[in-house]
């Protein structure tokens, strides 16, 4: 550790008054402290200074150092402490992001229209069981469930069948789009649903209602739209 600056006491009387370094007395001696010169080189001054006077100011040069290192370490301290407060105020934010974009396994939940109670079951293997009375009320329980479970990944699916994965990554997915959408398949399947759907479109509409409830439901949208910052749109039928 270096001791500083080059400090002079040469002609310049300063009134001492420490017991570990001597008594008070009136300091006017010419001692010169380079720059350079280390902690343990003015321990050995105090030890070798040509007289008492000397070996008095050395000594107070010396604490003078050990003060001021005293107090970069205070500042230090406090310095790691404030950081490790902020890593743990982070921490408890990811953990609490994470926690509220799970979704709900346990309990009762209210999902809009049903015609009559649904009961799921989940199996040691997170397997699901919908138990409904009807076909609509059973569409709309696991779209409820697919979009709490795994919302991103039917994002995704959509995303890229219709070429707008550039929404959420940008200009490195402007490619896939293009090769996407020469094929227009939204616009095919909204022209063609209810050839498609048929007799099923109220199924497929209940669906899509559980899904949106779903998503709705969720404290804190799914972490992947986090860590990318955008939002996740509504589902559609196509």
């Amino acid at each position: 550790m270096w001791a500083g600056r080059r400090m002079k006491t040469r002609n310049k009387k300063q009134l001492v008054a420490d017991p570990q370094c001597g008594q008070s007395i009136i300091i006017n001696a010419g001692v010169d402290v380079h720059h350079g010169s280390t902690i343990t080189q003015l321990s050995g001054m105090v030890n070798t200074g040509r007289d008492e006077n000397d070996k008095i100011v050395y000594c107070h040069i010396l604490k003078m150092f050990h003060y001021q290192g005293l107090a970069m370490f205070k500042w230090l301290k406090r310095v790691l402490v404030l950081l490790l407060v902020l890593l743990l105020l982070a921490v408890a934010i990811v953990w609490f992001l994470m926690r509220g974009s799970l979704a709900k396994l346990d309990g009762e939940i209210s999902i809009p229209n049903l015609s009559a109670p649904v009961q799921i079951e989940r199996d040691a293997l997170g397997t699901v069981t919908i138990i409904a009375n009807n076909e609509a009320d059973m569409a709309r329980a696991l779209g409820y469930i697919h979009a709490q479970e795994r919302f991103f990944e039917m994002d995704l699916l959509r995303r890229s069948a219709a070429g707008e994965l550039s929404e959420l990554f940008g200009e490195r997915a402007l490619e896939k789009d293009k090769s996407a959408r020469v094929h227009r398949l939204r616009a095919r399947v909204e022209q063609n649903i209810e050839a498609f759907a048929g007799d099923k479109l109220d199924i497929v509409n209940a669906y899509t209602d559980g899904v949106n409830q779903g998503l709705n439901d969720l404290p804190v949208r799914p972490w992947p739209y986090l860590l990318l910052q955008t939002k996740p749109k509504k589902w559609q039928n196509v």
